[in-house]
């Protein structure tokens, strides 16, 4: 779904100029800014192991959301489909203790159609959800 929304969002210009080079992930936009101001997908290992000790998660989503936006800012399925012309789509699901179907969870399929004022970034952020993690 990272990858997804990015191309939902980005023009194909626009990809090979911020997306597809060494510091997408460390650097994005070659501004600095996601070191001034510690952005990043994941924290360190170390950082990973401390965080699950105090609170038995492994990543804070508050944290991975803030990455999520500063990525894709407040961009819905729609306006993106409105700048590039791309259909994409992101799943998501939601887990349940017992589903009353009978089939596990319930699964939704994002996209500028169905959910058109949805934001990248908080699909992301869902599609990326593991329960308990």
């Amino acid at each position: 779904s990272i990858c997804a929304a990015m191309c939902a969002l980005k023009r194909p210009d626009e990809l090979h100029k911020y997306v597809c080079v060494k510091t997408v992930s460390t650097d994005f936009m070659g501004t600095g800014q996601m070191k001034r101001e510690n952005i990043r997908w994941f924290p360190s290992l170390v950082e990973m192991g401390a965080y699950w000790m105090k609170n038995k998660l492994l990543i804070d989503s508050a944290e991975f959301k803030r990455c999520c936006d500063f990525y894709y800012g407040d961009a819905t399925f729609e306006e993106a489909f409105a700048r590039t012309g791309k259909h994409v789509c992101i799943t998501v699901s939601a887990s349940r203790a017992t589903a009353s179907s009978g089939s596990g969870g319930q699964r939704l399929l994002l996209n500028h159609i169905s959910t058109p004022h949805v934001t990248l970034a908080s699909a992301v952020t869902a599609s990326c959800a593991l329960p308990g993690l």
